[in-house]
């Protein structure tokens, strides 16, 4: 009997699971995820790409070699390196996928829809079986036409992967709860590792038990030898990762922590529950919830709705205690707790205002408000259902395709300048010319020609003008010049500075791509030095400029060290 019950729900959830796939790749196909650039919409975009292709080349090429130095020389082709900044877990999955199907950033934007297709199964199987398929279909619509949610299934993000394994650790700590056992509070130490392991927010599910035990009033539990098992895993697991990269993660802090920050972070995230749900919505939920304190549920449903609210807060009281962003990609992982917190409260809701109605009248009257219900819902929603842009191109592709055209050339580097945005899309396009097995040394205008933190602030710009712009360009023997006119990639003065240059010495413009759904248009002038830089040239091209402590107009003699080590 229980296998068989196990059987309906793998088949009830690969049901949910294949549908939902089939709308998300539609989705990204309308969206333009496949022919844009990556990176186009979230700057994260390409280094969460470049991470995953990094490792795959190492395993495919490089074991054996140190890995730091690997990385050293792969950044050199593709300086859009950043493990360290996040956990390497979400890219050794992403390595896995590129090993056995593709390195393409196609295979890497269907790997996201996969990510997105199986949170929504598991969400509209749950949904399923508690108030129908019908119930699970539309919340699998609701879900994959969210504009958030689509947005970041139409990307390579980790937003939603970690919400499915905050969600997944989050039912594995509900059955220890029902049931307590060594087995779930290791497999709740398990996966919360995995979602730690691969970004910062995961953190937010060491306040998920004592949040859950709070709610179930299940204080008893801390008592139990088991309960406490998941910690030397997750202390093991991430502890080490977390000390060692403390200050790589804390640049990419965008406020400081305190009572400013906490208050901004509140409102914030609380827009971010109506962005994704409504008023109605976040309502129906708040019912659902209620409904456990008045004996609505059974045991396993009541712990299961006490649970959910557990994760929801631990979201909420994380991104409000640490200053990471106020982007409402952050919380993400509300969709699944919320999500079945409403359907719950819509069903419990539509039986009190259909008992109102007699007994003769109950069974009608209850199908025509949960529909009314739902249309609450649903409706303030398809304005922004049906107002999702497609991603913008930038004419990166057409600018890799311009640099890689003659590959035999043994002059094989390119400077890229741009924000953040540009330069990691051309960095990935770039990558997309590796069966060609013609690396490139790509230096970042960001990097090369100015200095600044991971969120570009306190910039500082190496050279005073065009001229000394002009004169290292030609120093290096820079054969390619990328240059994008954007209103942000063009608000850097070494930007501005580049392309003066470009004209003054009457570089040659061999590309003019106007971007699509952007402001600009990307340029690329072909320099043809007369040289060929030596490798130890090659190396400095792809260095980081150091800041100086002197004068900007001394600034050009500073020595440059790469992101791990010196030049030297």
């Amino acid at each position: 009997m229980t296998a068989h019950r196990d059987l309906r729900v793998l088949a009830r959830f690969l049901s949910f699971t294949l549908f939902a796939v089939v709308c998300t790749i539609g989705l990204q196909i309308k969206d333009g995820a496949f022919v844009a650039e990556l990176a186009t919409i979230y700057p994260d975009e390409a280094p969460h790409y470049v991470n995953g292709l990094l490792i795959a080349d190492y395993i495919r090429d490089g074991l054996g070699q140190s890995p730091i130095a690997f990385a050293k020389a792969f950044f050199l082709s593709f300086p859009k390196v950043s493990i360290g900044h996040w956990p390497p877990m979400f890219y050794m999955l992403e390595a896995a996928w590129m090993l056995v199907v593709s390195q393409s950033k196609l295979a890497a934007l269907i790997f996201s829809g996969l990510i997105s297709a199986v949170l929504a199964g598991v969400i509209g199987s749950m949904v399923g079986r508690r108030t129908g398929i019908v119930s699970g279909i539309l919340v699998v619509l609701f879900y994959v036409l969210t504009p958030l949610v689509r947005n970041s299934a139409a990307a390579v993000m980790v937003d939603l992967f970690i919400a499915l394994v905050e969600f997944a650790a989050t039912l594995a700590l509900a059955r220890y709860v029902m049931s307590p056992s060594w087995r779930w509070s290791a497999g709740f130490g398990l996966i919360a590792s995995v979602a730690i392991l691969s970004k910062g927010n995961g953190l937010a599910l060491a306040l998920l038990p004592p949040l859950a035990l709070l709610l179930t009033n299940r204080f008893d539990l801390v008592l139990r030898a088991d309960f406490w098992v998941s910690v030397p895993i997750v202390a093991i697991l991430c502890g080490p990762w977390y000390v060692a990269t403390y200050n790589l993660a804390s640049d990419g802090w965008v406020y400081q922590p305190g009572a400013s920050y906490m208050m901004q972070s509140l409102l914030a995230n609380s827009n971010a529950c109506i962005l994704l749900f409504g008023i109605a919505g976040c309502l129906l939920a708040a019912y659902g919830f209620a409904c456990s304190f008045v004996g609505r549920y059974d045991v396993a449903e009541n712990t299961l709705v006490r649970s959910l609210v557990a994760l929801i807060l631990a979201i909420f009281l994380f991104q409000i205690l640490v200053p990471s962003g106020l982007d409402p990609r952050y919380v993400l992982g509300f969709f699944p707790p919320f999500a079945i917190l409403a359907v719950l409260g819509i069903r419990e809701l539509s039986a009190d205002i259909a008992s109102l109605f007699g007994s003769n009248h109950s069974r009608r009257a209850r199908g025509l408000i949960v529909v009314i219900l739902a249309l609450a819902v649903i409706v303030p929603k398809l304005a922004s259902f049906a107002t999702v842009a497609q991603k913008p191109t930038l004419g990166m592709k057409e600018a890799a395709n311009i640099v890689t055209d003659d590959h035999s050339n043994p002059n094989r580097t390119v400077l890229i300048t741009s924000d953040a945005i540009g330069e990691g899309a051309f960095v990935v396009e770039m990558a997309q010319h590796l069966d060609k097995r013609a690396r490139y040394v790509i230096a970042r205008g960001s990097k090369l020609l100015a200095s600044a933190n991971f969120l570009m602030e306190d910039y500082v710009a190496r050279f005073s003008d065009a001229s000394g712009v002009a004169k290292e360009v030609e120093k290096l023997g820079i054969r390619f010049v990328v240059i994008d006119t954007s209103k942000n990639g063009f608000r850097f003065k070494h930007s501005q500075d580049l392309l003066a240059a470009a004209r003054q010495d009457g570089w040659a413009l061999v590309g003019q791509f106007p971007h699509a759904r952007y402001d600009g248009e990307t340029l690329v002038y072909e320099l043809k030095p007369a040289r060929v830089p030596t490798v130890a040239e090659q190396a400095a091209i792809g260095c980081v400029w150091a800041r100086p402590s002197t004068a900007i107009s001394n600034a050009g003699s500073v020595q440059l060290k790469k992101p791990m080590d010196t030049c030297s």
